[in-house]
């Protein structure tokens, strides 16, 4: 099975340490900012954005909601892909606010494919997540992305002082990541004022920002 793109042209990819993890930006090709929809409170954004081009051909499908996800309700059948009217194979999970398509095998170059999340989707209270189908399509390019993400910002930041007590610690990447692999044990907060460092308990979350 392909592995999981970590890195793609996307933009902000955010985690928070409350601890949030998030996702936002763009770049000319692969990816950008946000789009998609937006159903009564819900709001969807994705990667690759509707009709984006030169998508790389390594990419995974992701799909941000503001609200919670009922993980079990994100499958194949409810985050699908095509290539014309062929299914595309691959693995579908639904971590946090995030929904991720992961394809089987690398894309096939300068192709069109339509990615659908449909209404089966629902969030932790129980209600549909949309009240229609989100469609988007997105055309590959001819190449695959092998340079991986890059720190792009922390909150605080290095060294900072007079820290606000009430605020989540957050680290924002070049690109999105794999949402399955940050969790309390990837990101992790320790109070190093001692001989030895005492770790924070909290909560790691990843989301679409919108």
């Amino acid at each position: 099975m392909k592995t999981f793109k970590q890195y793609s042209n996307l933009a902000l990819f955010s985690m928070l340490f409350m601890l949030t993890l998030c996702a936002a930006g763009c770049s000319s090709s692969d990816t950008a900012a946000t789009t998609t929809a937006t159903d009564t409170q819900t709001v969807v954004s994705t990667n690759p954005v509707d009709g984006a081009t030169g998508v790389t051909l390594n990419t995974s499908i992701t799909a941000f909601s503001n609200k919670a996800l009922n993980a079990s309700t994100v499958d194949t059948t409810t985050f699908t892909l095509k290539n014309g009217t062929v299914a595309v194979a691959g693995t579908v999970t639904g971590t946090g606010n995030t929904m991720l398509f992961n394809p089987t095998n690398d894309f096939t170059a300068s192709t069109k494919y339509t990615a659908t999340v449909t209404t089966g989707v629902l969030d932790t209270s129980g209600a549909a997540l949309l009240k229609t189908n989100l469609v988007w399509s997105f055309t590959t390019g001819t190449t695959s992305d092998s340079t991986p993400p890059t720190v792009a910002s922390t909150y605080p930041d290095t060294n900072d002082t007079n820290v606000s007590i009430d605020r989540s610690v957050s680290a924002s990447f070049s690109e999105p990541l794999d949402p399955t692999t940050v969790t309390s044990t990837t990101f992790t907060l320790a109070d190093t004022n001692g001989s030895t460092p005492v770790p924070v308990v909290g909560t790691v979350i990843n989301s679409g920002t919108l």
